[in-house]
């Protein structure tokens, strides 16, 4: 199934002021350049900036500047965006959602169709389309370009909101000040939280934003990734920004939840109503009976304790009004009713108003609520229809703690994945003091009994890349003695998926990624590692010794199932010369032990299909002397 990428053609209702007209480049003039990046003023003179039409097809770029004077003095983290770009118009890269959602079965592609659209399309990027009063020669007008350059930046939120698709730039960069900058860091800014926000909070399109790590390493983000980064506990220079942004964040907010009200979407509008004041960083309001059920949108009292959609039980957990759930629990509303999916803000099918507080028991509201509804007699030990068990939504030890002293089993495996809260904290990427905790409860870290056959190592390979704690939790894991060197054991539910998926992979020209997944996935941690791209959990994994040499039930061993060229470097690089993980000298190129490192890719000018500085045979399809299999004839890649 195809994406909506996008509807244009005509001006639609926006809650962002627009006070300067948008200036846009074209994607074909984009591709094009070469060397140092021109300016809005060179480009200007060049004729090769255009005001920007409801017509037009745009994209929208956000990145972080590596220098204060010019956002990317060597064009590096540049020319990741055109490899990309041209990666994903050719059809070389086919974008995917993330395992999770095409496990629930969803399927989102970018279509041939929205290809097309593609080519013609324009670009927005700050230092093309705002005007740059740091290279203004002039005195006397370096305050009017400053001044224009104020009401584009006021007019942001309503670039992005005028855009079909938004593209988070973020691969490894050193900046001025030797100084790492990367998809965390940019997460952490809060400027490059609210273009991300106005985005996600936008009625322009529902194609996901799309993140680019390296020339072969583009994901949708998934839901994970944004619902605990809100835009007010982002880092700025200046808390006035903060202020004028949390006002325009507000007033998008504000604007969804109108527009869900209005198309009758109950659910999704019950979720975005309970986390107002969260997602705003504004202090939880006391309401009346009377009032929640009117803010909620419950026609009455029989239909709020009904056990069917959003229900009210489930809203005032969410939004940690105590007081309410126990009115509500009073009025005879069920605790453990089942909730619908919600897979675009993170909610399972099957969870009950214990799984919504869980999720957000770091907050303090949110592990009262928990408490609350676990003296109330909600079970500890719920699961859903895929077997996950509450314990392993979890994001705080202090919620772990409170679930355990309350009978919820550390343990405990249920079908069909058979996945035990470990593995599913894993998945979620829970921090350090949450497994910390579990370890002090003797959860088993290698707890493997069919189902899904996974285990914590493997899980937290798949999340890996955008996991801050993917490091430390490795490191407790192994400390507790985890065998990195275990393999899958599914049973047999998904053993006969397997051998349907194998099948399917050799039957199919270009199957879904979770066909891929499940075809190749009986391998070992660091086989997973190198399936979802994590550089760093490989490395990690290959210094504690996990055998690059283990092979799935195809045969395939961890190098031959890397996906990613820095992947495949690594795993090759490593096993053919004994040497320890990769230093980088903070160039982007060589590390400093004379070989490529991983940034190396930033300045090769191969396109990296097949790339000869890393000593790729295009025939044969090696890496440094290793057999990597038949070539693909192109690279799926999905939402991490």
């Amino acid at each position: 199934m195809g994406c909506t990428i996008g509807r244009h053609g005509a001006a639609m209702e926006s809650p962002h002021s627009c006070h300067l007209p948008m200036m846009v480049v074209k994607l074909a003039d984009v591709l094009q350049m070469r060397g140092t990046l021109k300016c809005y003023q060179e480009l200007l003179k060049l004729e090769m900036l255009h005001e920007h039409q409801p017509s037009f097809f745009t994209i929208f770029v956000s990145h972080q500047w590596l220098a204060g004077a010019h956002p990317d003095p060597s064009s590096n983290q540049f020319r990741n965006l055109q490899k990309a770009l041209r990666k994903v118009l050719d059809g070389t890269i086919r974008l995917e959602l993330d395992m999770t959602s095409q496990f629930l079965g969803h399927q989102k592609t970018l279509t041939l169709q929205d290809r097309a659209l593609l080519k013609d399309a324009y670009v927005w990027f700050d230092w093309f389309s705002v005007p740059q009063a740091s290279v203004e020669q002039n005195g006397e007008l370096r305050a009017e370009v400053q001044r224009k350059a104020n009401l584009c930046i006021r007019s942001i939120p309503a670039y992005v909101d005028a855009c079909q698709m938004f593209v988070a730039l973020v691969p490894r960069m050193i900046n001025e000040k030797q100084e790492e900058l990367n998809y965390f860091t940019w997460l952490g800014r809060g400027w490059c939280r609210a273009e991300m926000w106005c985005k996600l909070l936008s009625e322009k399109s529902d194609f996901p934003i799309i993140v680019v790590s390296a020339v072969d390493d583009v994901k949708f983000i998934m839901p994970l990734q944004w619902l605990d980064c809100p835009v007010h506990e982002g880092q700025f220079s200046y808390d006035h920004d903060r202020q004028e942004v949390c006002e325009f964040i507000k007033a998008a907010l504000t604007f969804k939840l109108q527009r869900l009200s209005q198309k009758k979407n109950l659910n999704l509008f019950r979720y975005y109503a309970a986390r107002y004041e969260h997602f705003l960083g504004l202090a939880a309001p006391s309401r009346t009976k009377e009032e929640f059920l009117s803010y909620f949108r419950f026609p009455s009292e029989e239909v709020a304790l009904r056990p069917k959609g959003m229900c009210a039980l489930a809203c005032a957990a969410l939004s940690s009004d105590v007081s309410l759930v126990r009115q509500l629990v009073q009025m005879k509303a069920p605790l453990n009713s089942k909730l619908p999916p919600l897979v675009e803000v993170d909610v399972l099918p099957d969870w009950t108003p214990l799984h919504l507080a869980a999720a957000h028991s770091s907050s303090t509201r949110g592990l009262e609520t928990m408490s609350t509804l676990l003296e109330l007699r909600s079970d500890p030990n719920a699961t859903n229809r895929l077997g996950h068990p509450l314990l392993g939504i979890c994001t705080s030890a202090a919620g772990v703690d409170l679930l355990v002293k309350h009978a919820a089993d550390v343990n405990k495996l249920s079908p069909p994945t058979m996945a035990s809260p470990l593995v599913l904290a894993s998945l979620r990427c829970a921090s350090s003091e949450v497994f910390e905790k579990f370890i002090e409860f003797k959860a088993d870290v290698n707890l493997v009994k069919g189902g899904l056959g996974l285990s914590p190592l493997h899980s937290l390979a798949i999340n890996a890349s955008i996991n801050p704690h993917t490091l430390s939790v490795a490191q407790q894991l192994l400390e507790a003695h985890a065998d990195p060197d275990l393999p899958v054991r599914a049973g047999a539910l998904f053993r006969s998926i397997e051998l349907g998926a194998r099948a399917a992979l050799c039957l199919r020209k270009e199957p879904p990624g979770i066909i891929w997944v499940f075809g190749e996935g009986s391998t070992t941690p660091l086989g997973y590692a190198a399936m979802f791209g994590s550089q760093d959990l490989v490395d990690f994994l290959l210094d504690s010794h996990a055998d690059p040499e283990s092979k799935n039930h195809r045969g395939h061993t961890p190098l031959q199932l890397a996906r990613y060229t820095s992947v495949a470097h690594i795993i090759s690089h490593r096993t053919s010369t004994g040497s320890s993980r990769h230093l980088s000298d903070g160039s982007g190129g060589c590390s400093v032990d004379g070989q490529l490192s991983p940034w190396s890719r930033l300045d090769t000018p191969s396109d990296f299909v097949v790339s000869s500085s890393l000593g790729l045979d295009d025939s044969q399809n090696v890496v440094m002397g290793h057999k990597l299999g038949p070539k693909p004839q192109r690279e799926t890649i999905q939402c991490i």
